[in-house]
């Protein structure tokens, strides 16, 4: 006897039991493929919403805590104007690259969207035709290190965390959080610096920040523009070779100095260089490199030591003249070398590289017409 004939037929026992069966069906059936596809593609727009916010909660805290500063500084009005046209245009920039699009509208509150539209014409006019030479931190960053003394960078960095204590927002549950810290705010800032040999006095400083962009594609946009059209040569020669590559030799005189900001202290805390910067940048790092097992994750050119060596390079031209590189036979490689290297070798692809990039975000600006925003009066 089959020990099935024993078994009560569990439809004639409980008919409930059919809707059980129906509704297990459907289950099933709901999380088959088309399901789970369907349920992705929702859970993708979703991040992408939430990030969009995210975004627009960043440039809006931005662009009012900049606004502040020119004021709580006195700046002039032209000064201001200059400015604020920089910030607002670099913004907008990213809000355009980003994926989905942000509209400039969107970054202003509406009572002063007029106002700002008046006074600030040409970052609302030219945002997807233009490019911004810095993100938004480095442009905030160039007008603190001009109003302050460039070579006490204590006091400096006393005002830096005042600035990124007042990017801070409450989240939907009243939370004090750093809107801008992933978005367009500069988690590391360096100092470049060259030393008198005699007394050991800062002789000239500069500084620049890490990249203050959200998003790989708009990071890798930005690392093409700077090194395309910003940074000096050289810088743009060792970032373009990466992991193939030989170091930069700086002078004896030439330091450098890295500070992240860490909401643990609400501060910064001096950090040694990363892998890539050890390998980009053969100067004296102060903390000295700290050997570590893994490459980190960033791309080369993300660092703040790539901005603030590179104004060191554009600014003096005693230590422009005498740095020097290798070549993949290990010969020594001048500067006219390295520049020479990096536009036959480099610039061509990179150029190629920029204009994909830029195509995947809707800013269809031709090669031959890419312009820098150049603020009005």
């Amino acid at each position: 006897m089959d020990g099935r004939e024993l078994q009560p037929d569990i439809m004639e026992t409980n008919p409930d039991n059919c809707n059980f069966i129906q509704n297990n069906n459907n289950n099933n059936f709901n999380h088959g493929p088309e399901f789970k596809r369907k349920r992705k593609k929702k859970m993708f727009y979703k991040d992408k919403e939430k990030q969009k916010q995210s975004l627009v909660t960043s440039g809006t805290q931005f662009i009012r805590v900049f606004q502040k500063q020119l004021q709580n500084a006195k700046a002039s009005k032209e000064e201001t104007l200059h400015y604020m046209q920089r910030v607002l245009h670099s913004i907008f920039f990213f809000g355009h690259i980003n994926h989905p699009q942000i509209k400039p509208e969107e970054f202003i509150p509406t009572d002063k969207l007029e106002t700002y539209k008046r006074v600030f014409q040409n970052s609302f006019k030219e945002y997807n035709t233009h490019f911004p030479r810095q993100a938004p931190y480095s442009i905030l960053l160039e007008y603190m290190t001009k109003v302050n003394n460039t070579g006490n960078p204590e006091s400096l960095m006393e005002k830096l965390v005042e600035l990124n204590k007042s990017l801070r927002t409450l989240n939907e549950e009243g939370e004090q959080v750093v809107a801008n810290y992933f978005d367009f705010s500069a988690s590391v800032v360096t100092q470049s610096y060259i030393k008198d040999p005699n007394n050991a006095n800062i002789l000239e400083c500069f500084y620049g920040a890490s990249l203050s962009c959200k998003g790989e594609t708009q990071r890798k946009i930005m690392i093409y523009i700077s090194a395309l059209y910003v940074w000096d040569k050289a810088i743009s020669y060792v970032v373009s070779c990466g992991d193939t590559g030989h170091g930069i030799v700086f002078p004896e005189d030439v330091h450098c100095k890295a500070y992240r900001f860490t909401t643990e202290i609400n501060g910064y805390k001096e950090i040694p260089p990363c892998v890539k910067c050890h390998k980009m940048f053969i100067t004296n790092f102060d903390p000295e490199y700290e050997v570590v097992k893994k490459l980190q994750p960033w791309r080369y050119g993300n660092c703040a030591e790539t901005e603030s060596l590179s104004k060191l390079l554009q600014g003096s031209l005693e230590v422009r003249n005498h740095l020097h590189t290798f070549g993949d036979n290990r010969q020594p490689m001048s500067r006219e070398d390295i520049e020479k290297t990096f536009t036959a070798k480099h610039e061509g692809s990179m150029r190629e590289k920029l204009a994909n990039c830029l195509a995947s975000r809707d800013f269809r600006v031709a090669p031959c017409d890419w312009k820098f925003f150049t603020p009005g009066t």
